[in-house]
């Protein structure tokens, strides 16, 4: 599936990281102070680190979108060879005051590990979680993972990880995540979760109950992806994805699967009559609309390819109507 459709967070944080000898990390020692306050998914909420530490974007290739700010933010250190990364996520969960029992569970099916509340109250909730095993052959090792519900009662998510450098010095960046983790402070940044209209470059999108709209953009192209917040717990998930631009990759040829196998649905997009094609692949819960529009936004502009994806195909018909309620600016 295309990089801007489908996203290996794991994969994608670890470029540079083998290559760590920046600045002022000639030592190995990790500095105990931490002096230095950093905005995490642009005002969501702040964490502090020692005064080397550096927030930088991860690298993309020039195919691909830059990362989002409200999306993602990385905090990079280096101590001689040893490297730990940062790196938060918004999750688009929700959680309520079952949240710290919830992130328990949350995280028991993601990776061994034990669990210790940090925080817990209407403004901010916090829970940390230790791996207690570790993929010792992968270039970035995690080693803790804080999850935070806001005050929107949304959860965001940051992961700590070390090189395989740094891991037999694990107790020592253990314990510089936990010290980082700890000084968590509620930002002022919300999730806009009404119902509410946005418009992004030329397009208005009608955003239901609990809908997120980001964009995307890189020199050529503009994604933009809705996503339903659905609970913490929830095994669901789903979304869309409209690309603008001249390479569109079709996602059913991605999935090894021919045009053909296409179940046809009359639609429409931006006043256009379309014909959805659509497909499923119940082993892998995967069930999805998708077309390429040409000159979506007038004539010799750029083409469109919208993609509307759930692990059920009953979600499917309300991220269509999502889809089609779209128009242009005037």
């Amino acid at each position: 599936m295309p990089i801007h459709f489908r996203t290996t967070v794991y994969g994608l944080i670890t470029a540079g990281l083998m290559t760590a000898q920046t600045g002022w990390a000639q030592t190995r020692k990790a500095p105990g102070a931490l002096p230095k306050q950093v905005s995490i998914l642009d005002g969501r909420a702040y964490l502090r680190f020692p005064a080397g530490a550096v927030s930088s974007a991860r690298p993309v290739d020039i195919m691909s979108a830059k990362p989002d700010e409200q999306l993602e933010t990385r905090v990079v250190m280096d101590f001689g060879e040893h490297r730990v990364v940062f790196f938060a996520r918004e999750l688009f969960r929700l959680a309520d005051k079952q949240f710290v029992s919830q992130a328990a569970a949350f995280e028991a099916g993601r990776f061994p590990a034990t669990t210790q509340v940090i925080g817990n109250t209407d403004s901010l909730a916090a829970v940390v979680s230790t791996a207690t095993r570790h993929d010792t052959a992968a270039s970035a090792i995690l080693l803790k993972r804080l999850l935070v519900r806001t005050i929107d009662n949304t959860v965001l998510v940051v992961d700590a990880y070390v090189n395989p450098q740094g891991f037999p010095r694990k107790a020592k960046y253990e314990a510089l995540a936990d010290s980082v983790f700890r000084t968590v402070r509620p930002g002022k940044r919300l999730l806009s979760r009404k119902a509410h209209t946005e418009t992004q470059d030329r397009l208005v999108f009608q955003l239901p109950e609990n809908y997120v709209l980001s964009r995307k953009q890189s020199y050529d192209f503009f994604v933009y992806s809705i996503r339903p917040m659905t609970p913490l717990l929830a095994e669901s998930t789903s979304g869309i994805t409209v690309y603008l631009g001249n390479h569109p990759s079709p996602v059913y040829r991605d999935e090894g699967m021919p045009a053909s196998a296409a179940q046809p649905l009359d639609g429409n997009f931006l006043g256009k009559k379309i014909q959805w094609m659509g497909f499923s692949k119940p082993t892998d819960q995967l069930y999805w609309r998708e077309q390429i529009i040409p000159a979506a936004l007038g004539k010799n502009g750029q083409l469109a390819h919208v993609f509307v994806h759930s692990t059920s195909p009953g979600g499917l018909n309300e991220l269509t109507a999502i889809v089609e309620a779209i128009t242009v600016k005037k």
